[in-house]
């Protein structure tokens, strides 16, 4: 802002200004929100189930949709692909939406390929992971 600016301009500033403030604000209660009802969460499984192979399972297949809110909604990813996401919408049409489309088929296959190198088969299967044994009916 410069000095010969006119009053309303800075004031228009000032006000943009606050609203990215509250918007933050915004922004940041809602994540402290968030973690707040995370650690309620684990208190309410550690106290219905403990430790087993209910909590096991839940567990396993938490962890598939934090990955993806991990990797597109807070990592790298999204500011990698966001704006060439909107490149193409620009630029190219329909042509976005089949990248976004091959993004995630790739993402897919490679949490595929990995959760099965690493013995978790949330598809179908009964493997383990190893130094973990399957519980037989007789263990019950």
């Amino acid at each position: 802002m410069g000095v010969h600016e006119p009053s309303h301009a800075r004031g228009r500033a000032v006000s943009e200004e606050l609203a990215v403030a509250r918007n933050a604000g915004v922004v940041g209660a809602a994540t402290m929100l968030s973690r707040v009802l995370g650690l309620v969460r684990e208190q309410v499984m550690a106290t219905l189930f403990g430790a087993g192979f209910a909590t096991d399972a839940f567990n396993v297949a938490f962890r598939i949709p934090n990955l993806l809110r991990d990797l597109f909604a807070e990592g790298a990813m999204s500011s990698a692909f966001v704006p060439t996401f909107t490149e193409h919408q620009v630029n190219r049409g329909e042509e976005a939406w089949a990248l976004g489309r091959q993004l995630m088929l790739t993402l897919f296959l490679v949490l595929a390929l990995c959760g099965d190198r690493l013995g978790v088969r949330s598809l179908g299967g009964n493997r383990v992971r190893s130094g973990l044994r399957q519980r037989s009916p007789a263990d019950s």
